[in-house]
Protein backbone atom coordinates (compact mmCIF):
# COMPACT_ATOMS: atom_id res chain seq x y z
CA UNK A 1 0.00 0.00 0.00
CA UNK A 2 1.35 3.62 -0.48
CA UNK A 3 1.57 5.94 2.20
CA UNK A 4 -0.85 8.62 2.13
CA UNK A 5 1.45 11.67 0.47
CA UNK A 6 1.34 9.17 -2.32
CA UNK A 7 -2.09 7.89 -2.67
CA UNK A 8 -2.78 9.96 -5.88
CA UNK A 9 -0.62 7.80 -8.06
CA UNK A 10 -1.93 5.72 -10.06
CA UNK A 11 -1.44 1.69 -9.51
CA UNK A 12 -0.78 1.47 -13.29
CA UNK A 13 -0.47 3.20 -16.40
CA UNK A 14 1.67 6.42 -17.18
CA UNK A 15 2.98 8.88 -15.03
CA UNK A 16 5.66 11.36 -15.69
CA UNK A 17 5.64 13.69 -13.06
CA UNK A 18 5.64 13.16 -8.92
CA UNK A 19 7.44 15.37 -6.31
CA UNK A 20 7.58 14.36 -2.18
CA UNK A 21 8.29 16.26 0.51
CA UNK A 22 7.37 15.97 4.21
CA UNK A 23 8.25 16.68 7.80
CA UNK A 24 9.32 13.48 8.86
CA UNK A 25 11.91 10.85 7.33
CA UNK A 26 9.73 8.51 5.21
CA UNK A 27 10.51 5.45 3.17
CA UNK A 28 9.87 5.47 -0.55
CA UNK A 29 8.14 2.49 -1.81
CA UNK A 30 9.63 0.17 -4.15
CA UNK A 31 6.51 0.73 -6.24
CA UNK A 32 7.77 3.87 -7.57
CA UNK A 33 10.47 2.62 -9.74
CA UNK A 34 8.15 0.55 -11.73
CA UNK A 35 7.00 4.28 -13.23
CA UNK A 36 9.76 4.08 -15.94
CA UNK A 37 8.13 6.84 -17.83
CA UNK A 38 8.59 9.51 -15.07
CA UNK A 39 10.28 12.90 -16.34
CA UNK A 40 10.15 14.77 -13.13
CA UNK A 41 10.97 13.52 -9.95
CA UNK A 42 11.58 15.66 -6.40
CA UNK A 43 11.97 13.70 -3.14
CA UNK A 44 13.21 15.24 0.08
CA UNK A 45 13.95 13.92 3.87
CA UNK A 46 13.41 9.97 3.06
CA UNK A 47 14.82 6.48 2.90
CA UNK A 48 15.52 5.03 -0.47
CA UNK A 49 16.16 1.09 -1.56
CA UNK A 50 16.07 0.67 -4.73
CA UNK A 51 15.14 -2.75 -6.48
CA UNK A 52 17.54 -4.81 -7.73
CA UNK A 53 15.51 -5.41 -11.43
CA UNK A 54 15.46 -1.27 -11.61
CA UNK A 55 17.29 -0.47 -14.80
CA UNK A 56 16.84 3.75 -15.06
CA UNK A 57 14.08 6.36 -15.56
CA UNK A 58 14.72 6.60 -19.34
CA UNK A 59 12.33 9.33 -19.76
CA UNK A 60 13.54 11.50 -16.32
CA UNK A 61 14.34 15.23 -17.30
CA UNK A 62 14.80 17.20 -14.00
CA UNK A 63 15.71 15.16 -10.33
CA UNK A 64 15.82 16.76 -7.18
CA UNK A 65 17.06 14.93 -4.48
CA UNK A 66 17.45 16.88 -0.58
CA UNK A 67 18.23 14.95 2.07
CA UNK A 68 17.98 11.97 0.82
CA UNK A 69 19.60 8.49 2.33
CA UNK A 70 20.43 5.26 0.02
CA UNK A 71 21.13 1.65 1.22
CA UNK A 72 24.14 -0.07 -0.61
CA UNK A 73 25.41 1.54 -3.76
CA UNK A 74 21.44 2.91 -3.96
CA UNK A 75 22.78 6.54 -5.27
CA UNK A 76 25.06 5.05 -7.82
CA UNK A 77 22.61 3.01 -9.74
CA UNK A 78 20.16 5.85 -9.61
CA UNK A 79 22.50 8.34 -10.90
CA UNK A 80 24.06 5.31 -13.77
CA UNK A 81 22.45 6.37 -17.08
CA UNK A 82 20.16 9.21 -17.79
CA UNK A 83 19.86 9.93 -21.62
CA UNK A 84 17.45 12.88 -21.58
CA UNK A 85 18.13 14.29 -17.44
CA UNK A 86 18.81 17.80 -18.58
CA UNK A 87 18.64 19.42 -14.75
CA UNK A 88 19.97 17.41 -11.73
CA UNK A 89 19.95 18.98 -8.01
CA UNK A 90 21.50 16.69 -5.57
CA UNK A 91 21.32 18.73 -1.56
CA UNK A 92 22.36 17.66 1.49
CA UNK A 93 23.86 14.40 0.49
CA UNK A 94 26.63 12.45 2.44
CA UNK A 95 28.26 9.87 0.43
CA UNK A 96 30.92 7.57 1.36
CA UNK A 97 31.32 6.32 -2.25
CA UNK A 98 32.82 6.87 -5.82
CA UNK A 99 29.98 8.92 -7.71
CA UNK A 100 29.80 9.06 -11.74
CA UNK A 101 26.97 11.12 -13.37
CA UNK A 102 26.57 10.16 -17.12
CA UNK A 103 24.33 12.72 -18.72
CA UNK A 104 24.68 13.65 -22.12
CA UNK A 105 22.20 16.19 -22.53
CA UNK A 106 21.94 17.39 -18.34
CA UNK A 107 22.41 21.09 -18.72
CA UNK A 108 22.65 22.12 -15.12
CA UNK A 109 24.32 20.13 -11.69
CA UNK A 110 23.43 21.49 -8.36
CA UNK A 111 25.18 19.82 -5.71
CA UNK A 112 25.70 20.33 -1.68
CA UNK A 113 26.81 17.54 0.59
CA UNK A 114 30.55 15.44 1.23
CA UNK A 115 31.50 12.34 -0.93
CA UNK A 116 34.55 10.82 -1.82
CA UNK A 117 34.71 11.85 -5.43
CA UNK A 118 32.43 12.31 -8.49
CA UNK A 119 33.60 12.38 -12.29
CA UNK A 120 30.51 13.63 -14.84
CA UNK A 121 30.55 13.38 -17.82
CA UNK A 122 28.36 15.93 -19.01
CA UNK A 123 29.25 17.68 -22.19
CA UNK A 124 26.25 19.79 -22.60
CA UNK A 125 26.97 21.30 -19.20
CA UNK A 126 26.23 25.34 -18.66
CA UNK A 127 25.16 25.59 -15.16
CA UNK A 128 27.72 23.76 -12.48
CA UNK A 129 27.43 24.54 -8.32
CA UNK A 130 29.06 22.65 -5.95
CA UNK A 131 28.80 23.51 -2.33
CA UNK A 132 31.25 20.80 -0.09
CA UNK A 133 30.99 20.87 3.18
CA UNK A 134 34.47 20.02 5.39
CA UNK A 135 32.30 19.30 8.76
CA UNK A 136 32.88 15.81 8.08
CA UNK A 137 36.47 14.07 8.01
CA UNK A 138 35.48 11.81 4.76
CA UNK A 139 36.25 14.96 2.85
CA UNK A 140 39.77 15.23 3.93
CA UNK A 141 40.55 11.61 3.84
CA UNK A 142 39.17 10.86 0.28
CA UNK A 143 41.60 13.30 -0.85
CA UNK A 144 44.62 12.90 1.15
CA UNK A 145 44.59 9.10 0.38
CA UNK A 146 44.82 10.05 -3.68
CA UNK A 147 46.61 12.31 -6.57
CA UNK A 148 44.63 14.82 -8.56
CA UNK A 149 40.63 13.81 -7.77
CA UNK A 150 38.58 12.83 -10.33
CA UNK A 151 36.25 16.11 -9.66
CA UNK A 152 39.34 17.97 -10.63
CA UNK A 153 39.80 16.36 -13.91
CA UNK A 154 35.86 16.66 -14.86
CA UNK A 155 35.93 20.30 -13.97
CA UNK A 156 38.96 20.92 -16.09
CA UNK A 157 36.86 19.35 -19.14
CA UNK A 158 34.17 21.29 -18.62
CA UNK A 159 34.45 23.92 -21.75
CA UNK A 160 30.81 25.04 -21.97
CA UNK A 161 30.06 26.18 -18.24
CA UNK A 162 28.57 29.77 -18.75
CA UNK A 163 27.70 29.79 -14.43
CA UNK A 164 29.87 28.18 -12.08
CA UNK A 165 29.99 27.93 -8.37
CA UNK A 166 32.83 26.31 -6.30
CA UNK A 167 31.17 27.23 -2.86
CA UNK A 168 32.00 25.67 1.00
CA UNK A 169 34.90 23.52 0.95
CA UNK A 170 35.28 23.33 -3.14
CA UNK A 171 38.17 25.10 -3.37
CA UNK A 172 39.82 23.48 -0.25
CA UNK A 173 39.11 20.02 -1.82
CA UNK A 174 40.35 20.51 -5.51
CA UNK A 175 43.79 22.34 -3.44
CA UNK A 176 44.42 19.23 -1.32
CA UNK A 177 45.17 16.88 -4.39
CA UNK A 178 47.81 19.47 -6.57
CA UNK A 179 51.10 21.06 -5.90
CA UNK A 180 49.82 24.15 -8.19
CA UNK A 181 47.57 26.95 -7.69
CA UNK A 182 46.40 27.55 -11.42
CA UNK A 183 43.63 24.89 -11.63
CA UNK A 184 43.79 24.88 -15.38
CA UNK A 185 40.09 24.84 -15.03
CA UNK A 186 37.98 25.25 -18.59
CA UNK A 187 36.56 28.63 -17.72
CA UNK A 188 36.33 30.15 -21.40
CA UNK A 189 33.10 30.56 -21.20
CA UNK A 190 32.40 31.54 -17.72
CA UNK A 191 30.46 34.59 -16.99
CA UNK A 192 29.04 34.43 -13.63
CA UNK A 193 31.11 33.11 -10.93
CA UNK A 194 30.58 32.46 -7.70
CA UNK A 195 32.85 30.71 -4.36
CA UNK A 196 34.01 30.64 -0.92
CA UNK A 197 37.17 32.06 -0.12
CA UNK A 198 39.35 31.44 3.04
CA UNK A 199 41.48 34.71 3.14
CA UNK A 200 43.58 33.22 5.76
CA UNK A 201 44.49 30.83 3.41
CA UNK A 202 47.50 31.89 1.04
CA UNK A 203 47.03 28.88 -1.83
CA UNK A 204 43.09 29.63 -1.82
CA UNK A 205 43.86 33.52 -2.96
CA UNK A 206 46.37 32.58 -5.57
CA UNK A 207 43.73 30.30 -6.94
CA UNK A 208 41.08 32.80 -6.82
CA UNK A 209 43.77 35.33 -8.70
CA UNK A 210 44.25 32.41 -11.47
CA UNK A 211 40.82 31.55 -11.32
CA UNK A 212 39.69 35.10 -12.81
CA UNK A 213 42.40 35.16 -15.28
CA UNK A 214 40.93 31.94 -16.90
CA UNK A 215 37.74 33.63 -16.98
CA UNK A 216 38.04 36.05 -19.77
CA UNK A 217 33.98 36.47 -20.37
CA UNK A 218 33.39 37.55 -16.61
CA UNK A 219 30.52 39.53 -16.20
CA UNK A 220 29.05 38.70 -12.34
CA UNK A 221 31.81 37.59 -9.86
CA UNK A 222 30.44 37.01 -6.01
CA UNK A 223 32.66 35.75 -3.31
CA UNK A 224 31.61 34.85 0.14
CA UNK A 225 34.25 35.31 3.09
CA UNK A 226 34.59 31.75 4.82
CA UNK A 227 36.78 33.50 7.50
CA UNK A 228 37.36 37.18 9.18
CA UNK A 229 40.57 36.03 11.21
CA UNK A 230 42.74 37.66 8.38
CA UNK A 231 45.38 38.91 11.01
CA UNK A 232 48.11 36.61 9.64
CA UNK A 233 47.81 37.26 6.23
CA UNK A 234 50.09 38.87 3.00
CA UNK A 235 47.84 41.53 1.21
CA UNK A 236 46.72 40.04 -1.97
CA UNK A 237 48.22 43.03 -3.79
CA UNK A 238 51.88 41.26 -2.92
CA UNK A 239 50.29 37.98 -3.97
CA UNK A 240 49.72 39.53 -7.39
CA UNK A 241 52.99 41.09 -7.84
CA UNK A 242 54.60 37.75 -7.87
CA UNK A 243 52.59 36.14 -10.79
CA UNK A 244 53.60 36.44 -14.29
CA UNK A 245 50.42 38.89 -15.01
CA UNK A 246 50.15 41.86 -12.64
CA UNK A 247 48.14 43.90 -14.59
CA UNK A 248 45.40 41.99 -15.79
CA UNK A 249 42.30 43.76 -16.91
CA UNK A 250 38.86 42.39 -16.57
CA UNK A 251 37.11 43.66 -20.05
CA UNK A 252 33.44 42.74 -19.10
CA UNK A 253 32.66 42.18 -15.65
CA UNK A 254 29.86 44.58 -14.75
CA UNK A 255 29.03 43.54 -11.30
CA UNK A 256 30.85 42.04 -8.18
CA UNK A 257 29.29 40.92 -4.70
CA UNK A 258 30.90 40.57 -1.46
CA UNK A 259 28.90 38.72 0.80
CA UNK A 260 29.73 38.16 4.79
CA UNK A 261 32.28 41.04 4.25
CA UNK A 262 33.50 42.32 7.11
CA UNK A 263 36.33 44.94 6.10
CA UNK A 264 39.36 43.41 6.73
CA UNK A 265 42.55 44.45 5.32
CA UNK A 266 42.65 41.73 2.40
CA UNK A 267 38.92 42.05 1.65
CA UNK A 268 40.19 45.62 1.05
CA UNK A 269 42.53 44.83 -1.17
CA UNK A 270 40.75 42.45 -3.54
CA UNK A 271 38.09 45.35 -3.66
CA UNK A 272 40.75 47.27 -4.58
CA UNK A 273 42.59 45.01 -7.16
CA UNK A 274 39.06 44.87 -8.52
CA UNK A 275 38.04 48.89 -8.97
CA UNK A 276 41.46 49.31 -10.61
CA UNK A 277 41.38 46.59 -13.28
CA UNK A 278 37.38 46.18 -14.28
CA UNK A 279 37.15 48.92 -16.73
CA UNK A 280 32.98 47.77 -17.40
CA UNK A 281 32.39 47.78 -13.63
CA UNK A 282 28.75 49.24 -12.65
CA UNK A 283 28.50 47.76 -9.31
CA UNK A 284 30.31 46.60 -6.32
CA UNK A 285 27.81 45.39 -4.11
CA UNK A 286 29.29 44.76 0.44
CA UNK A 287 27.28 43.06 2.00
CA UNK A 288 28.41 42.53 6.28
CA UNK A 289 26.72 39.50 7.89
CA UNK A 290 26.68 42.21 10.84
CA UNK A 291 26.80 46.15 11.74
CA UNK A 292 30.42 46.99 11.26
CA UNK A 293 30.91 50.33 13.82
CA UNK A 294 33.68 51.98 11.35
CA UNK A 295 31.70 51.29 8.36
CA UNK A 296 31.56 55.27 7.67
CA UNK A 297 35.23 55.05 7.72
CA UNK A 298 35.17 52.64 5.81
CA UNK A 299 33.32 53.93 3.18
CA UNK A 300 35.59 56.88 3.31
CA UNK A 301 37.92 55.08 2.88
CA UNK A 302 36.71 53.52 -0.85
CA UNK A 303 36.51 56.85 -2.00
CA UNK A 304 40.49 57.04 -1.96
CA UNK A 305 40.10 53.62 -4.30
CA UNK A 306 41.47 54.05 -8.46
CA UNK A 307 38.40 52.91 -10.77
CA UNK A 308 39.09 52.01 -13.88
CA UNK A 309 35.22 52.59 -14.79
CA UNK A 310 33.80 55.71 -14.35
CA UNK A 311 30.48 54.27 -14.01
CA UNK A 312 31.51 52.12 -11.09
CA UNK A 313 29.52 52.27 -7.92
CA UNK A 314 29.66 50.91 -4.20
CA UNK A 315 26.94 49.69 -2.32
CA UNK A 316 26.81 48.96 1.43
CA UNK A 317 24.02 47.06 2.00
CA UNK A 318 22.91 47.05 5.77
CA UNK A 319 23.24 43.74 7.52
CA UNK A 320 19.09 44.68 8.48
CA UNK A 321 18.44 44.96 4.83
CA UNK A 322 16.98 48.28 5.53
CA UNK A 323 19.57 50.82 4.44
CA UNK A 324 22.07 51.16 1.54
CA UNK A 325 24.65 53.60 0.92
CA UNK A 326 26.11 54.11 -2.11
CA UNK A 327 29.83 55.64 -3.19
CA UNK A 328 29.48 57.02 -6.51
Amino acid sequence: MLPPFLGCWPTHGPLDKTGANRGVQYKVPSSLFSFESLKYLKLSNCNISIPSEFRSFDMLTYLHLAGVHFTDNGLQNLLSKYPRLTSLELIGLFCISFLEILAPNLKKLWFSGVFIDLYFDTPSLSKLHFYLIDSVPILKVGAQNRGMPVLLRSFQRMGNIETLGLCGSTLKFILLCTPQESLELACSHVKTLRLTLNYEDRRETVALLHLLRDCPLLQYLEIMTESHQATAMVSIGSYWETMDYPDYTFGRLRDMRMTAFSATVPELELMRYILANSTMLETLTLEPTEEIPEHLEVLKEMLMFQRASKYAAIVWVDPQGTVADAVV
